[in-house]
């Protein structure tokens, strides 16, 4: 089944918006394991794949689309929900809990959620969600990956300069 299942920044808005982060997520990945241009273009490729998938699974039947994946194991994954970067443009959630924004925008988007989806708090009121880890495939522009890439790469160098020139303050120990 297709779904999309990155929802760091679950809120009402465009959903190309997450199609087009999954593919500079994989762009900035293999910068960073320094994959060469032509195996990070493939990684990327794999996100417009599903473009073809979606169409054979709109005509496919309820256990045909169920069961267009083979699942080998069970992974899951906790991260850190903090406050959608949308807010500032579209609304504030009217959830407090960034974990549970984040997991009840997952059942809002899909067809069938994870089981194992959920949230919490730490003991210092740091938000999570959890859920199982899958691989997915959605589609976009590869030169859009590239070039969001590309300005992730100058804002990082420009969040480090600000920090060496004493313009922000880093703080290791949080």
């Amino acid at each position: 089944m297709f779904d999309l299942n990155d929802f760091d920044e679950t809120l009402p808005g465009p959903w190309e918006w997450d199609v087009k982060r999954l593919a500079t997520s994989f762009e900035i990945a293999g910068r960073l394991r320094q994959f060469p241009p032509a195996q990070r273009a493939e990684l990327v490729s794999t996100v417009a794949a599903a473009r073809l998938a979606m169409g054979d699974f709109a005509r496919a039947g309820f256990l045909d689309t169920w069961y267009g994946h083979l699942d080998v194991g069970l992974l899951l994954q906790a991260k850190e929900a903090a406050a959608s970067v949308l807010e500032v443009v579209v609304q504030r959630s009217a959830y407090t809990h960034h974990g549970q924004r984040v997991v009840q925008g997952q059942l809002l988007m899909q067809a069938a959620s994870d089981i194992f989806l959920g949230w919490s708090s730490t003991v210092t009121g740091r938000h999570y969600y959890w859920r199982q880890l899958r691989d997915m495939k959605a589609g976009v522009d590869i030169r859009f990956a590239r070039r969001y890439a590309d300005q992730n790469e100058r804002d990082l160098d420009r969040h480090r300069q600000a920090i060496a020139d004493g313009e922000l303050e880093a703080r290791p120990d949080l």
